[in-house]
C-alpha cells in the first residue's frame, strides 16, 4: 500500500487516524479481538520504517482498562508499539473555566469575598482560592474523582457540570447563617458542587446499571441510603449523612476494584466535599477542627445505623 502511495506522492507521508476505535473494540468476540490486537500490534512495528502513522480515539485508558483483562498479553504487546498521549485534567479544568464557567476579574473577586468566610472550615481552600474562584461553583477536585472511574467517557463530565449548573443558576447563594431551609434545599452551604452531586446522575442512568461492578455498588449504596432515611437517630446530621453515602459511593467506583479496601479518610470527605454543619461556627473552636469532629461523628452514626454492614473503617490509616 506504501508502494503504491510513495509512486503518487514520493515526498509525503501517510496519516491515518480512526476515531472512537474502543467502540469497535467492544463489539468483537474474543478470537476476533486478539486478532484486532494483533494487527495494531503489526501496524505499530511497520510505523518504525515507513512513512506511515496511526492514531486512535479511545474514550478510557484501553491499555489499563479491566475490561479487556482477559486478553492482557496481546493488549501489553500492543501497548509496547504505541504511544498513549492521555488528556490531563488541568486541560479539562480549563475548558471548565474558560469555556462553562468563565468570569471576569470583578466577578472572580465577588467569589473570593464570598468564600473567604468559609476558607477556615477547610484544609486547604485558602492556598487554593484561584482555583476555587476560577472553578466556582464547582469544585477543583470534582474533575479529579470524575477521571478516576473508568467506565465514564471523560468528556461527560462536561455534560454532567451544565447539567448541575442549570440546576441552580436561578438560586441565590447560601451565607453562613444560612437555614436548611426548602429554599436551599439543593444548594448547601458554601454552594459549591461537588463530586457527591454526581451520584444521583449516575444511579438513574440505566445503561450504567448494565455493568455489574457499577450494578453492585448502585444496589449497596441504595440499601445504605434507605436505611438512613429510616432510622438515622440523628436527624440534623441526615443531610450530611446523605452526601457521605454519595460521596463514599462515587469514590468506590475510582478504585478499580470494588472491593479494594480503600477509601477516604474523613479529612478528605470534608475538604473534597466542602461540607458544612449549620451551627458549626458557634462551637468556639478550631473551625476545621470542629468541622472535622462532626464529619466523624456522622460517619460513626452512620456505621452504627446499619450496624456495620455496606459501610467499614479502616483504623490504621483512618480511611
Amino acid at each position: 500500500m506504501m508502494t503504491a502511495f510513495h509512486q503518487e506522492y514520493p515526498d509525503h507521508g501517510l496519516l491515518l487516524v480512526v476515531d472512537e476505535l474502543l467502540d469497535y473494540l467492544r463489539t468483537r468476540k474474543d478470537q476476533e479481538l486478539i486478532l484486532d490486537l494483533n494487527f495494531l500490534r503489526e501496524i505499530g512495528e511497520v510505523c518504525k520504517d515507513l512513512r506511515f502513522r496511526f492514531i486512535a480515539g479511545v474514550q478510557e485508558a484501553i491499555f489499563d482498562s479491566p475490561r479487556f483483562s482477559f486478553v492482557a498479553d496481546s493488549i501489553r504487546r500492543v501497548k509496547d508499539r504505541f504511544e498513549q498521549i492521555l488528556i490531563a485534567s488541568k486541560d479539562v479544568k480549563f475548558v471548565v473555566a474558560e469555556r462553562l464557567l468563565k468570569k471576569t476579574a470583578d466577578q472572580q473577586v465577588k467569589i473570593r469575598e464570598y468564600l473567604t468566610p468559609f476558607a477556615k472550615f477547610y484544609g486547604r481552600m485558602n492556598e487554593r482560592m484561584d482555583e476555587f474562584a476560577r472553578l466556582f461553583p464547582v469544585h477543583p477536585d470534582y474533575i479529579d474523582v470524575f477521571e478516576q472511574i473508568r467506565a465514564i467517557e471523560k468528556r461527560e463530565v462536561l455534560k454532567t457540570i451544565s447539567r448541575e449548573i442549570a440546576k441552580i443558576i436561578d438560586e441565590d447563594l447560601p451565607t453562613l447563617d444560612s437555614s436548611l431551609s426548602p429554599h436551599h434545599a439543593s444548594l448547601l452551604p458554601p454552594g459549591i458542587i461537588a463530586h457527591d452531586g454526581y451520584w444521583t446522575t449516575l444511579r438513574e442512568n440505566p445503561s450504567f446499571r448494565a455493568v455489574p461492578d457499577i450494578k453492585a455498588v448502585i444496589d449497596c449504596s441504595m440499601v445504605l441510603e434507605s436505611r438512613i432515611q429510616q432510622a438515622f437517630t440523628r436527624p440534623a446530621y441526615k443531610p450530611m449523612a446523605i452526601q457521605l453515602i454519595h460521596a463514599l459511593s462515587v469514590h468506590r467506583l475510582t478504585t478499580g476494584d470494588i472491593y479494594a479496601t480503600l477509601g477516604a479518610t474523613a479529612e478528605e470527605l470534608r475538604d473534597g466535599l466542602c461540607l458544612f454543619q449549620p451551627g458549626i461556627e458557634e462551637l468556639g473552636g478550631d473551625p476545621a477542627d470542629d468541622l472535622l469532629s462532626q464529619v466523624e461523628t456522622v460517619l460513626r452514626e452512620i456505621h452504627k445505623t446499619v450496624s456495620g454492614r455496606f459501610i467499614s473503617s479502616n483504623p490504621d490509616n483512618r480511611q
